[in-house]
């Protein structure tokens, strides 16, 4: 009969053991996943702290502009109160010159080098200048000093140049102001 009760008892230990072996297991998986979560979040796979970047945009506006001849994406990479110096005909003759340089074929491509994010005395002389030149009263939220490579290339022939380009969110819109060839299309 001891044997016969030994054996039970074992069994029984058996199948406790397998149960706290079960939600160790579970408890292991769920560290796991949340291991894993909190690495892509903090890596910014996750998707919550992934870098805004729509400070390029009015930078990609400027150079799709250019490139595809649409003096609206163009004039996009501006606020609305800043008069280019780009009208149809100018953007065309700008395309025609890059075919005829580049090839039929020309592409205008870009490449941010190097950001620099700015600071509100910039922001305060941004919009001094806003006022003094445009009579506008603005809120500047943002900025970036960008150092840009553009790259114009086509079957002929191709350049590559680099400035730096001043963005700023004015009234929550991130626009081009300035580049270091000065205002940017600007009359």
């Amino acid at each position: 009969i001891s044997v016969l009760t030994f054996n039970k008892s074992r069994y029984k230990i058996k199948k406790k053991e397998r149960i706290d072996l079960q939600m160790t297991k579970k408890k292991f998986l769920v560290i796991i996943f949340i291991m894993i979560g909190m690495v892509l979040t903090l890596s910014g796979c996750g998707g919550s702290n992934k870098e805004n970047k729509d400070y390029e945009k009015p930078v990609q506006n400027y150079f799709e502009g250019m490139k595809k001849g649409d003096l609206n994406t163009y004039e996009k990479a501006f606020p609305s109160f800043v008069e280019t110096y780009m009208d149809e005909e100018r953007l065309d003759d700008f395309v025609t010159m890059y075919k005829d340089e580049y090839g039929e074929d020309f592409d205008i491509s870009y490449n941010i080098t190097n950001k620099k994010e700015l600071n509100n005395d910039d922001f305060e002389d941004a919009k001094s200048y806003i006022k003094e030149e445009y009579d506008q009263d603005v809120n500047i939220s943002g900025g970036y000093e960008l150092e840009v490579e553009a790259t114009m290339k086509g079957s002929k022939d191709s350049d590559t140049i680099k400035t730096t380009m001043y963005v700023f969110k004015i009234n929550d819109v991130w626009y081009c102001m300035e580049s270091s060839y000065g205002m940017i299309g600007v009359d």
